[in-house]
């Protein structure tokens, strides 16, 4: 989850002790804008050995951390800072539109490759990584696929410069992998081919600026539920907002906590690593076991979860809906997960295809507390009543003395 750098040497022992894994600091957390990449004085009076002192001391925590950053912004971040400093001493390393508009960074990116931008970025953000000691890189915004009109820049016509642009990214992407680096990119799956550790997973920002509370729950997670139909969720990343982004967010409520409790179920139920965005993980004692109660069912059946999710019932909000994780070498090899969004009780039945979980036809096996007996096909039925926004994890396990059933 993001921190306010202020107070990162505190955040860092706290996320150790809430099962964070990885921590990312936001752009005004750190630097002053995307683009120069300086620390901000007042939080880091003695700049960049400050900032390697911050990273040592997540690394002691055994917490990794990286920073946000941009491939192709130089813009502002903190407020009253318009542009960065290399886009104003360096216009022409833009984009160069008709008519000889430059484009707009938040919508297209500003800075091309093709120029002496391409060099400049590239010793920025290796400078993060290998000099400042983040582990990897949340590379955020906009990339190329506009043609560029600048006469200066190397490629050969304004069309040309999508490819340059593409094979610049390959093998920036190749560089990092080969230092075992994790880099997220805002990009079609092919970037995880050439070296990228995750891609855009089936959210949108454009929800949050609509709705809020369960409405938001329910929409963000009928997207990563039509997502995983692509990608797994182990090689993309996506969030869930616990403060608020473009106007909204989860809306959590300790006294209330069905909406928290679907939100965080939403990314470690879906088998998603995830993004919580916030800067506390919890408002109180019923939040914080709703959220240790998801990081032990994630770390649980991370096996599972990283296998293939079957798709059962697709959220709606309308009703109760369901997903299920299946891996033959995970034990178990098979577990469902079930929401109810709504404030009365709902009732599913779920027809479970455990062949894709390594099952032999006939075999016994317990889902949850029901014993039940598989088809010929691998295969069963089974009922599920839920009280109001009760979610349930129903783990499938080979029946007692029936292991020998289990398909290797």
């Amino acid at each position: 989850p993001p921190c306010r750098t202020a107070s990162a040497r505190a955040h860092a022992p706290r996320a150790a002790a809430d099962g964070i894994e990885m921590s990312h600091l936001f752009m005004t957390q750190v630097f002053t804008n995307v683009g120069d990449y300086i620390p901000r004085p007042d939080l880091f009076p003695g700049g960049a050995a400050d900032v390697k002192r911050l990273v040592d001391h997540f690394h002691r925590h055994k917490v990794k951390v990286i920073p946000y950053c941009s491939l192709t912004i130089a813009w502002q971040a903190m407020a009253g800072e318009r542009r960065a400093r290399v886009c104003e001493e360096h216009p022409d390393w833009q984009y160069l539109g008709p008519d000889g508009i430059r484009y707009n960074c938040y919508g297209y990116g500003n800075m091309c490759y093709q120029s002496p931008w391409g060099e400049y970025i590239t010793d920025k953000l290796n400078w993060l990584t290998d000099s400042l000691g983040f582990d990897g890189l949340h590379i955020d915004g906009p990339y190329h696929g506009l043609p560029c009109l600048e006469t200066q820049h190397r490629h050969r016509s304004p069309e040309s410069v999508g490819y340059m642009n593409w094979k610049w990214e390959q093998n920036f992407y190749r560089g990092k992998a080969a230092k075992g680096l994790f880099v997220t990119v805002p990009q079609d799956p092919a970037a995880l081919l050439f070296g990228a550790r995750a891609v855009p997973g089936g959210y949108t920002e454009e929800d949050f600026a609509f709705m809020g509370g369960m409405p938001l729950v329910t929409a963000c997670r009928a997207r990563l539920f039509d997502a995983r139909y692509r990608l797994p969720a182990s090689c993309t990343w996506s969030w869930i907002g616990l403060d608020p982004l473009h106007g909204h967010s989860m809306e959590a409520d300790e006294e209330h906590p069905a909406t928290y409790d679907h939100a965080i179920a939403g990314c470690f139920g879906y088998g998603h690593w995830g993004l919580l965005h916030g800067v506390r993980l919890y408002l109180g004692p019923k939040t914080e076991r709703i959220y240790r109660r998801w990081i032990r069912f994630y770390q649980e059946h991370r096996q599972a979860l990283c296998g293939d999710m079957i798709h059962l019932v697709r959220p709606d909000g309308l009703r109760p809906d369901a997903v299920m994780h299946v891996n033959p070498q995970a034990e178990p090899p098979a577990v469902v997960v079930v929401f109810n969004p709504r404030d009365t009780a709902g009732h599913l039945h779920l027809h479970l295809p455990l062949h894709f979980a390594g099952l032999k036809p006939g075999a016994a096996i317990m889902a949850g507390a029901a014993r039940l007996t598989l088809d010929d096909r691998s295969s069963t039925g089974l009922d599920v009543t839920l009280s109001p926004y009760e979610i349930q994890t129903i783990p499938i396990r080979v029946n007692v003395g029936k292991a020998a059933q289990r398909n290797n």
